[in-house]
């Protein structure tokens, strides 16, 4: 397990260098894998981790095409594209089953650090595409956060706002 501490420090999304698409790729698989050893919950809290930051990156690989237009030239010095994740990856994500893993994750784990990170993970892949926001409403997934909602120790936090943000973004107009 050693070695997925360092995976998840690679793959931090707070201004960290955006990690090679392959090597993303690669890992995608595995992670989702660890998502579902209830028996390992360190390992798969440090696989949600992972997972929530690679799309977080894919978001802000979104964020750095939309604003490309804007200011060019700041663009170029600080973003080199053929290293970012690419859009593609959290589809590989959501093709991997991570979805149910952490709808699984929320509904039946004892572990609410590992809950929380599902609810972050579910945010991220919810605010990547109106797409997958829709596939997230169709699978049942507000009634799971709500459920959810209920069993944390504190009101509504950070995660969950976020990820029913994500969620009803596009709902209400």
């Amino acid at each position: 397990m050693h070695q997925y501490l360092h995976i998840r420090a690679f793959v931090r999304a707070d201004g960290a260098p955006p990690i090679p698409a392959p090597f993303a790729r690669a890992i995608i698989p595995q992670l989702c894998y660890f998502l579902t050893r209830t028996d390992r919950p360190q390992l798969q809290f440090e696989a949600a981790w992972s997972l929530t930051n690679i799309c977080a990156m894919n978001a802000q690989f979104t964020r750095v095409r939309t604003h490309r237009r804007r200011s060019p030239s700041i663009i170029r010095v600080s973003v080199c594209p053929r290293l970012l994740i690419q859009p593609a990856i959290v589809q590989d994500v959501v093709q991997s089953g991570a979805i149910n893993s952490f709808m699984q994750i929320l509904e039946t784990s004892p572990h609410e650090d590992l809950r929380g990170q599902a609810v972050w993970a579910l945010a991220n892949i919810a605010g990547d595409t109106i797409e997958y926001r829709d596939l997230l409403l169709s699978m049942g997934t507000v009634p799971i956060l709500l459920r959810h909602l209920e069993r944390v120790r504190y009101p509504l936090s950070l995660a969950h706002a976020t990820s029913l943000a994500s969620l009803m973004a596009g709902l209400m107009a």
